[in-house]
């Protein structure tokens, strides 16, 4: 029986993964299929977001907004590494948060045009659902207190030829900041083998319900696992 081996990670690290640690070619990774976008956007709105372990920002920004489509850029610093990226990823949503097409721009002013993700495969959210129970009503962060009003969950996935990884993934969003998210916690499974608890069945996507089991995979990701990453908000603004 293979061991099963269990991490949590960030929604957002997924990019981080994607963009150049392990694939030198960014524009050939798949973009993900929807994201979570604010009523009204305006050109720059931003938010920057970062996990508890200080491994990187993730700077989300409003770049443009003609009728009902939205360009988005998301540019990755990582910390832990003293990296910032010679390129920004750029992507179009409409207004419910799907996404059209992506972009990939260098500083030099080269383009390259990046897939977005299909159903079932890299960068997908699967199973994408609103959570009936919210039990951090508010939460409070480096950028502010805020009220939650919507939780999601969802699988994601993730295949970088040395792992496959299927994600479940909680978003805490308020309508009160720019991209709505103001905590994010994931839990992955990694080289899955026998599936020994409830967390590995819900990682898989297997048959376990996702809001069903929201508690204790919350219970889960806020204990005391030393591993236990989360993201947050931790600053924002609005454009004109």
């Amino acid at each position: 029986m293979l061991k099963t081996k269990r991490i949590l990670i960030t929604t957002f690290l997924f990019n981080l993964l994607t963009s150049c640690v392990f694939i030198p070619k960014p524009y050939e990774t798949p973009w993900a299929d929807s994201i979570h976008i604010h009523d009204n956007p305006k050109p720059g709105d931003y938010a920057v977001i970062a996990d508890n372990k200080g491994m990187a920002h993730y700077h989300w920004k409003v770049e443009d907004v003609r009728g009902d489509e939205i360009e988005v850029s998301m540019r990755v610093d990582i910390h832990a590494m003293g990296v910032s990226h010679d390129f920004q990823q750029h992507f179009v949503v409409n207004r419910q948060g799907k996404t059209l097409r992506g972009w990939v721009k260098y500083d030099d002013g080269s383009k390259y045009k990046r897939p977005i993700a299909k159903p079932g495969r890299m960068g997908s959210r699967e199973q994408f659902q609103k959570v009936d129970k919210i039990i951090e009503k508010k939460i409070k962060n480096e950028s502010g207190e805020f009220a939650i009003y919507d939780v999601y969950s969802y699988i994601l996935n993730i295949d970088l030829g040395l792992d496959s990884t299927r994600s479940t993934n909680f978003d805490n969003l308020s309508n009160k900041v720019p991209f709505r998210l103001v905590r994010s916690y994931q839990i992955s499974s990694v080289d899955v083998g026998a599936l020994l608890t409830a967390m590995e069945v819900i990682a898989l996507g297997g048959s376990a319900s996702l809001t069903g089991n929201y508690t204790e995979v919350y219970n889960y990701a806020t204990g005391s696992n030393k591993d236990a990453v989360k993201v947050d908000l931790v600053e924002y603004g609005w454009g004109k």
